[in-house]
């Protein structure tokens, strides 16, 4: 298929594209003893606000529609003299405005539906179906564009790489919110539980929970083969992108709508899509707002909880063990019931809070 020729002749896409080394490239085992995690200057996880104005969002949120009609995924070399997207350009401009004026490629996507994302860290997945090596971004970004439900963005910034069994870890609570930036290093385990105390519930209560995802699912599949043109509220849009260094993930390409695949390959099918959206947005039109004006949403710190009443928490981990490192499927912890509740159900206000890892059994 057409698909297969551009997978296959991935490589020389990104030679003819351009490449810039800048940092050496991370390929981490995946048994856990032999893992070295990304070396980064900056650990922490940092959340701005005011990073783009209303209206920009909203023109961001249909670039973002657009290219998730044409493209799963894409990336982009920052440094190339070819041509980028508005939406490109913009990202690019985003992390200028950050200070990351080396990091070459910069892989993206959209989403504009709330839906649980069970815990992972994100990965070149193809490196480990192929090779059973593990290989993580450098940063990992969030950027909320039209949000009309706050459902948080959950980070664990000392799981990284997998989940490890360890006695205490940090939970950082993001919500979602019109115009934030969300930035954590590109290994972090990380989450977005919905409903947003999925974590709190029994295991009769999540039951309940599958099969209502799964009843929404196929009410979802009806209304797609019924009716292409029905409109739904915008729940959660976003658009995440990772930067990398040494080179981007295997399977994913360039965005087929700038015309930078290389001479004498046919691209037909998926991969016939030239948009015009782009081209009637200007550059300018879409820079975020300058470094100086974004306000830094501080995290909301919530104790420990010695002095607290704890209940159960249970999260999924994403993918197999290969990804996850952890055995189980599910890791168990417990920490403070009414501070999580608190937290995940907030609209604007971070939060940090530790929890345990438990000794109990989960019914």
């Amino acid at each position: 298929s057409n698909k297969m020729v551009i997978r296959l002749l991935h490589p020389f896409i990104i030679l003819l594209l351009g490449s810039v080394s800048v940092h050496p490239f991370t390929l981490n085992p995946i048994n856990r003893k032999d893992v070295v995690l990304f070396d980064s200057d900056r650990s922490d996880v940092q959340i701005f606000d005011n990073v783009f104005p209303p209206e920009k969002c909203k023109k961001l949120h249909q670039l973002a529609v657009d290219h998730a009609d044409r493209c799963e995924s894409s990336f982009v070399n920052r440094f190339s003299s070819n041509r980028k997207t508005p939406l490109e350009e913009c990202l690019h401009q985003v992390l200028k405005e950050l200070g990351d004026d080396t990091t070459p490629f910069i892989e993206y996507w959209a989403r504009d539906e709330y839906m649980n994302i069970d815990l992972h860290c994100d990965i070149d997945e193809r490196e480990l179906e192929n090779e059973g090596l593990l290989r993580y971004p450098h940063k990992s970004h969030v950027l909320y564009l039209e949000i009309n439900s706050h459902g948080p963005t959950c980070v664990f910034p000392s799981q990284r790489g997998g989940w490890s069994s360890q006695e205490s870890a940090e939970l950082m609570i993001i919500p979602a919110v019109q115009g934030r930036l969300l930035v954590f290093d590109g290994n972090m385990m990380h989450a977005v539980p919905k409903p947003p105390h999925r974590w709190l519930l029994t295991k009769e209560q999540q039951e309940v929970v599958d099969k209502e995802e799964e009843l929404e699912y196929e009410d979802e599949e009806y209304y797609d083969d019924y009716d292409e043109e029905a409109e739904f509220e915008v729940e959660r849009s976003v658009i995440l992108f990772n930067t990398w260094t040494e080179r981007p993930p295997l399977d994913v390409l360039p965005d087929t709508s700038n015309n930078l695949i290389p001479d004498g390959i046919e691209i037909v099918g998926d991969y016939d899509f030239f948009t015009e959206i782009d081209n009637d947005i200007g550059e300018k039109e879409l820079r975020c707002n300058p470094r100086i004006s974004w306000t830094q949403n501080l995290l909301d710190g919530k104790g420990d909880n010695n002095s607290e009443e704890k209940s159960p928490l249970t999260i999924s981990l994403m993918g197999k063990k290969s990804r996850r490192i952890f055995p189980d499927k599910c890791a168990t912890l417990i920490g403070c019931r009414e501070k999580i509740s608190t937290a995940v159900r907030s609209d604007r206000d971070s939060s940090s809070i530790f929890i345990d890892r438990a000794e109990i059994d989960v019914e």
